[in-house]
């Protein structure tokens, strides 16, 4: 694709203010650009439990991306020990996507390693979310 472009950005700061901050930057870049952009955050969700377990603390992580509030993502992946690890990633992300004036989060797939191993003593959360 000869007219695509992308800007890569690894997040690894455990600040919740600086996070913020800079998935306000996106949007400020974002909200100037004469062509569309999206934002692509990107994240496994919680690791090497069982399906259960990990499949009630995805739920967690989910819900609140879905419900677009980053700081309850960033608060509920530390209060429910979910090992999500793009969770300052995806926290920039909905800064960014509340403050371009996202309305919602629709949930497409949500999987585990499981469900394609048959092995599910420990997975890996999937899932896949759209912001618009």
């Amino acid at each position: 694709m000869p007219d695509f472009t992308f800007v890569p950005i690894c997040l690894a700061t455990h600040r919740l203010e600086l996070t913020e901050e800079i998935g306000s930057a996106v949007a400020d870049v974002v909200a100037n650009e004469k062509e569309p952009v999206g934002i692509l955050a990107s994240s496994d969700l919680n690791h090497y439990e069982d399906q259960q377990t990990t499949i009630r603390k995805d739920n967690i992580a989910i819900d609140e991306v879905i419900r677009m509030q980053p700081k309850e993502l960033w608060r509920a992946v530390n209060e429910f020990d979910v090992s999500m690890c793009g969770f300052i990633p995806s926290t920039a992300m909905l800064t960014a996507a509340n403050k371009l004036g996202a309305k919602k989060a629709t949930l497409l797939k949500h999987a585990t390693s499981g469900d394609i191993s048959g092995d599910f003593r420990r997975v890996v959360g999937y899932a896949s979310i759209l912001v618009s």
